[in-house]
């Protein structure tokens, strides 16, 4: 987990950060990468996803109070890929 300190204007305190690496099946090529990551930036909470296509693997950084890892695997899965942990 990391801790970030918020700055934005009318937030005071610290933000937690949690990493989380799923597996994804059926990328083929550098869309379905695209496709994927735009997936897991779309939730709310989520400040960083790479998408790796030659592990088959996405690598997702969230604030767990905002989004679970659970909507993170729907979102990819909605997307028409296979997610899991």
């Amino acid at each position: 987990m990391l801790l970030y300190k918020c700055t934005h204007e009318g937030y005071k305190g610290v933000v937690k950060m949690t990493n989380v690496t799923l597996k994804v099946d059926g990328m083929s090529c550098q869309h379905c990468v695209k496709t994927v990551k735009e997936a897991l930036l779309s939730n709310d909470g989520v400040s960083k996803a790479d998408v790796n296509l030659d592990k088959n693997k996405a690598f997702v950084e969230y604030d767990s109070e905002k989004v679970s890892k659970d909507a993170l695997i729907k979102s990819v899965n909605d997307s028409g890929y296979k997610a899991s942990e």
